[in-house]
């Protein structure tokens, strides 16, 4: 979840403060936030792995 926070960060102060982002921190800010994103959908995606086979026994 705190992976995605700098993607927001940056997108909000160049909207925000007139400030234009360059290549490495675009890739940077992306990786970090792919990387929290995936991590997100693998949690919940156990979890209900789980559920559904708690539902089984």
């Amino acid at each position: 979840m705190f992976l995605l926070l700098p993607t927001y960060i940056d997108g909000l102060t160049q909207a925000f403060l007139n400030r234009e982002s360059n290549n490495f921190l675009r890739v940077t800010t992306g990786l970090m936030a792919g990387i929290g994103g995936m991590s997100l959908v693998a949690i919940i995606g156990k979890y209900i792995g789980d559920q559904i086979l708690l539902l089984f026994k």
